[in-house]
């Protein structure tokens, strides 16, 4: 489902929907659902719609992901050479 933030909010979506797979596109418009739905499921679905973050917030939450991958990796890294070293060391 896209869009569902922007319709129950009465704004336009500020991105581009884009498949990898082939897709069935369904367009419902937003007064239409709204007449479908009781109070409770409307009130339910409008506190679990969640806006999708802008390119920069996923650039910038990519980029961070990397950067602790690669930090972590080197953690792992030295603490493996490490042990490997300390265990050269006993065995002498």
């Amino acid at each position: 489902m896209f869009a569902e933030y922007a319709a129950m909010h009465k704004k336009a979506i500020d991105y581009t929907v884009i498949t990898g797979i082939p897709s069935d596109i369904i367009l419902v418009r937003a007064q239409d659902m709204m007449e479908v739905l009781n109070q409770e499921e409307l009130d339910m679905f409008k506190k679990e719609c969640r806006n999708y973050p802008s390119d920069e917030e996923l650039r910038k939450k990519y980029y961070s992901q990397k950067k602790w991958d690669h930090m972590r990796l080197g953690i792992i890294r030295r603490s493996i050479e490490t042990n490997v070293s300390k265990g050269n060391a006993k065995d002498k």
